[in-house]
């Protein structure tokens, strides 16, 4: 029988793990983020999604 708290546990961890993560590299970027974006978008508009 597999423990499930401790499979639940270690999801957890890797979800705020990942979290921290992508919250640090927004506040980080910020604006920069988008326009880096933007102008890559104009200079290749193939590459947008």
């Amino acid at each position: 029988m597999p423990d499930f708290s401790a499979i639940s546990a270690a999801l957890t961890a890797v979800k705020n793990l990942l979290d921290g993560i992508t919250g640090m590299t927004g506040s980080l970027a910020g604006d920069g983020l988008d326009t880096v974006l933007g102008s890559l978008g104009e200079a290749a508009p193939e590459a947008t999604l």
